[in-house]
């Protein structure tokens, strides 16, 4: 198999990169596989077989130059199927598997046409067009969340026996014990000099990032006045991520005294386990909250909206998932005092071989990676898992 990735993913440290990094990692235990990735990449933390032969920039699939480059690594490989992540590379993963008589396979994040059909941008139909010809050229889709895979059937006729649903895993076998939850805490009160009474909220991610940079506003403006007024105990928000887009300055400006920006953190690991709460209020955005499913991983309680939910399985969050109305900033406020103390441990999660596994249900005896989607033919009423 070749797995096609067009942007930087190695050092995986955000949330997308996670997801493509993670999914290689353990795809590759169970199936040979190459990465063709762009060349920022660096292969010394990858894990598996690497080739930064693609350029850097999004708009590289244009590039016939490029489709030749993935043309001649399937060769090389004699890959049975070519991994496309993100639409961009759909064309050029179609023409390659007719050429070589292989399946394609699209990895769908997101439904990035729906995230900027809520942000008003007026090209979202364009972004819609394409990723409907990218999903009905695939042999087999992965969708991250039942929500997307939905939207994409409704929007783009993709057909359900075309999809599979491939939720962010986790790397945590069992819950961190309260000795490594109390070091941590031990560490960022240290760091960030936290007084031991405070209380600790926590969001993190990337602040450039439309959804989330609303979601820092929303704290600012809305959370923060709400909890002081119903609550007297003392408490802090740590806010970590990266910001760079000058479109998103204003982020920088927005103060509070219970506030704690960390910048770009590397290791966001002490956060997550040494906070009280996750705070994660965000309305927008597609794909499965990578940050939601790290905090419930650390055994931190989680207090977001229903879009922040979405793609989480209920029976494995159990009560560490706080479900709130964003619309109502009392309530929200009152989910956050009323759990900011909980101590209960998250259920155990799949792992990453459990969901891999999955998916490899479908190999065929001659160990191709998904059953003949064409001879299959499932009754349309029949939506495939």
């Amino acid at each position: 198999m070749v797995s096609v990735v067009w942007y930087k993913v190695h050092p995986d440290r955000f949330g997308g990169q996670k997801g493509i990094a993670q999914f290689n990692r353990f795809l590759s235990v169970h199936h040979r596989l190459t990465c063709l990735c762009a060349a920022d990449n660096d292969p010394s933390e990858a894990g598996y077989p690497l080739l930064p032969h693609l350029p850097v920039g999004k708009w590289q699939f244009l590039n016939p130059i490029n489709w030749v480059r993935i043309w001649r690594v399937c060769r090389q490989m004699n890959a049975t199927h070519l991994l496309i992540e993100h639409p961009p590379y759909a064309l050029a993963g179609r023409i390659i598997s007719h050429l070589l008589g292989i399946r394609m396979v699209l990895h769908a994040h997101n439904i990035e046409s729906e995230i900027l059909r809520q942000k008003n941008t007026l090209h979202w139909r364009v972004a819609a067009c394409w990723e409907g010809i990218a999903c009905r050229f695939a042999d087999l889709v992965l969708f991250k969340t039942p929500e997307d895979r939905d939207l994409a059937m409704s929007r783009f006729r993709v057909h359900p026996g075309r999809t599979h649903i491939v939720p962010f895993g986790v790397l945590r076998s069992a819950c961190p014990g309260i000795l490594e939850r109390k070091q941590a805490r031990l560490r960022l009160q240290e760091l960030y000099d936290i007084d031991m009474s405070e209380r600790l909220l926590y969001f993190g991610g990337t602040l450039d990032y439309g959804p989330n940079a609303e979601v820092v506003l929303w704290l600012h403006k809305n959370l923060l006045p709400e909890i002081r007024k119903y609550s007297q105990e003392p408490f802090r928000l740590v806010i970590s991520g990266r910001r760079e887009n000058l479109a998103f300055e204003w982020v920088d400006h927005l103060a509070d005294a219970a506030c704690i920006y960390t910048g770009d953190t590397e290791d966001t690991s002490d956060l997550m386990l040494g906070a009280d709460l996750l705070v994660n209020p965000v309305v927008s955005g597609s794909g499965i909250k990578v940050k939601n499913m790290e905090a419930l991983a650390a055994g931190l309680t989680v207090v977001t909206t229903e879009h922040g939910a979405r793609g989480i399985d209920a029976s494995v969050a159990g009560t560490k998932l706080i479900v709130s109305e964003t619309a109502n900033v009392l309530s929200f406020a009152e989910a956050v005092i009323q759990h900011w103390g909980s101590q209960e441990p998250t259920p155990e999660a799949p792992s990453m071989h459990a969901i891999i596994g999955r998916i490899l249900r479908h190999i065929q005896p001659k160990g191709s990676l998904i059953a003949d989607v064409q001879a299959r033919r499932p009754d349309p009423k029949f939506c495939y898992l």
